[in-house]
């Protein structure tokens, strides 16, 4: 995989190189010629290197005609911008699609539905089952994705015009393990934003961890000299709780070593400590998480969580505590913190310390890499079986997809990921690293037909139960049922 900064930096570079509306510059590589052939003096001349990053779609104009793109209100921001307003995030996404709606001559209609996460996605599957021609892209969180491909709603992937999954622009990580039997019925790529901004990573204020005899260049040796262990980082939470208001009583305005709301932050332990959930055999899903590892890491989990009085579990202190506990980070309250990419954009842009950025601890010295997992709500897209075009559909979404690639990932990256730590090249290098090791498992986007065994390390530590091979034994799994879909 190639360097995500290095990538970043050629890529912006190249943007401002870029007309605002005119899309990509051929690559400027220079021809030369060769020595004449000693036997018919014929001269040998190295032709043109493509342009890596052309999309090479057909030339086409769409007249105007609306592509018509439903997500979650909360999610809107991937695929639309009103106008420009300053921020360089939003900017991005408005010149990304003004570029390619100028090209092909469409215009992105974002048919936002502001009901409540939960209840949004049934009534759009019900939509397209029904048989009305209402969207031709569906945006929606990947844990969802078993709702339209059971019933039926999304063509195939593979079978839509112009659509070249073997471009860097999507994800081969999450669509080639998504893809059973040639078929692939929601994709992702870097239209989704989501993907790299629910990316889990380890923050670390490193105010506080001076406090400790901890700077980042220590830290950051852990990691380079392959140390930073779970059994290791356990003991560093030890001495890090201070009661800061005087009460005698651990609450959420004291301060703790570690921090964080039981959600969605338990769910990377057991991709940090490189055991799978779920894996393929050909195009089978196989359950992978009952192991005698999973069963050590629980208990090495709930002694972090429960023997250690450096680390809170929020929920314990507080009926509530915003954005997963990242707000308790932000307001210098944690010395580290489970924090998905998008909290330094949305979260720490404005704090007074500044911070670093560490991978998950792997489980142990002889792992070879740091592992790290997406958060389940980052976005798959779909398209409905009732599109009249896929030509159309197809054409647009590769356009998007790829400009999304050239122009707006560089943006967010630049702006959000470098935004408190500027030039610090070793923090960047470990964001690299991180972002290396993101892995994906099948069980967070078909645990309802798998017994939803992707959250049951997330549940047991929530409850402190050690007892996951009797949980495991009673759960039911509907392989057959999932594999049906694939046929």
């Amino acid at each position: 995989m190639k360097r995500i900064l290095t990538l970043f930096v050629a890529l912006s570079l190249l943007t401002a190189l870029m007309s605002c509306g005119g899309g990509t510059q051929p690559s400027q590589v220079e021809t030369t010629a060769g020595e004449a052939d000693a036997a018919d003096g014929a001269i040998t001349t190295i032709a043109e290197t493509a342009d890596p990053l052309a999309d090479n779609l057909p030339e086409a104009d769409f007249n105007g005609r609306k592509f018509r793109v439903v997500t979650s209100d909360e999610y809107a921001y991937q695929i639309y911008a009103e106008e420009e307003t300053g921020d360089v995030t939003n900017d991005a996404i408005f010149r990304r699609n003004l570029t390619v709606e100028e090209r092909f001559g469409f215009e992105v209609e974002s048919l936002i539905n502001s009901a409540g996460k939960f209840q949004w996605y049934p009534p759009i599957v019900a939509t397209v089952l029904a048989g009305e021609d209402a969207y031709d892209l569906v945006g929606h969180y990947a844990y969802n994705a078993h709702v339209a491909i059971s019933g039926g709603a999304y063509l195939n992937w593979k079978d839509i015009p112009d659509i070249d999954l073997d471009r860097v622009w999507w994800n081969s990580e999450i669509n080639d393990r998504a893809t059973f039997n040639g078929k692939l019925f929601a994709v992702t790529g870097y239209l989704a934003t989501t993907v790299m901004q629910s990316t889990y990573a380890i923050f670390v204020n490193t105010r506080l961890a001076g406090n400790y005899g901890y700077d980042l260049k220590s830290l950051y040796g852990m990691v380079e000299d392959g140390e930073w262990v779970i059994d290791k980082f356990t003991p560093m939470m030890k001495d890090m709780y201070v009661d800061l208001n005087g009460d005698g009583a651990r609450d959420k305005d004291d301060q703790y070593g570690y921090g964080s709301m039981p959600d969605n932050s338990l769910d990377f332990w057991l991709a940090a400590f490189d055991q799978p959930i779920t894996s393929r055999d050909k195009d089978t899903i196989k359950i992978e998480i009952m192991t005698d590892k999973t069963v050590s890491a629980l208990n090495k989990l709930l002694d972090f969580y429960y023997n250690n009085e450096g680390v809170i579990n929020y929920e314990t202190v507080t009926a509530y505590v915003s954005n997963y506990g990242h707000d308790r980070f932000a307001a210098g309250l944690t010395v580290f913190a489970p924090s998905f990419f998008s909290a330094a954009y949305d979260m720490y842009r404005d704090m007074d310390d500044d911070y670093g950025i560490l991978p998950i601890p792997k489980w142990d010295e002889k792992q070879d890499k740091h592992f790290t997992h997406i958060m389940d709500k980052y976005t798959i897209w779909g398209t409905p079986v009732t599109i009249g075009d896929t030509e159309f559909v197809g054409i647009v979404t590769e356009a998007l997809c790829a400009e999304s690639y050239r122009s707006v990932y560089p943006v967010f990256y630049d702006t959000a990921l470098k935004a408190k730590y500027s030039t610090d090249a070793a923090t960047a290098d470990m964001v690299d690293l991180i972002m290396d090791g993101v892995t994906f498992d099948l069980g967070f986007i078909f645990g309802e037909y798998l017994g939803k065994v992707q959250t049951m390390i997330r549940e047991h530590i929530k409850t402190n139960n050690p007892d996951f091979a009797s949980d495991y034994a009673s759960r039911v799994f509907k392989i057959d049922e999932l594999n049906s879909f694939y046929e």
